[in-house]
């Protein structure tokens, strides 16, 4: 019969074995969800950059030209409006899950 210290010894590898594999397992899920909170942050950057682009756009060129800068810009224009008394175009676009308003004007 195993003497106690022995049968010790031989299962301590054991529990490194398993500390090792949820060490692992949490390091993915944290990468996982970093890698979403990145990407979220990214979309919402692209979209504020593409709704002022758009907006500067339409401001001269109209709702054709707003939405051909949202399109370039990877948007999608949802919303062109341009109030001809203060010469200000709103405009509102969605990028990915993340929508984003801009508003331009040619006043001082």
């Amino acid at each position: 019969m195993a003497r106690y210290s022995d049968r010790v010894r031989s299962d301590s590898g054991g529990a490194l074995v398993v500390a090792l594999l949820v060490t692992a397992v949490c390091a993915a899920m944290l990468m996982a969800a970093l890698g979403d909170l990145g990407g979220a942050i990214v979309d919402r950057t692209r979209a504020a950059s593409a709704a002022d682009s758009a907006a500067l756009a339409g401001l001269w060129g109209g709702p054709r030209a707003a939405e051909r800068i949202a399109r370039l810009n990877d948007a999608h224009l949802v919303s062109f409006h341009e109030d001809p008394v203060s010469s200000q175009v709103t405009v509102v676009v969605v990028v990915g899950e993340v929508t984003a308003t801009a508003r331009a004007t040619d006043a001082p």
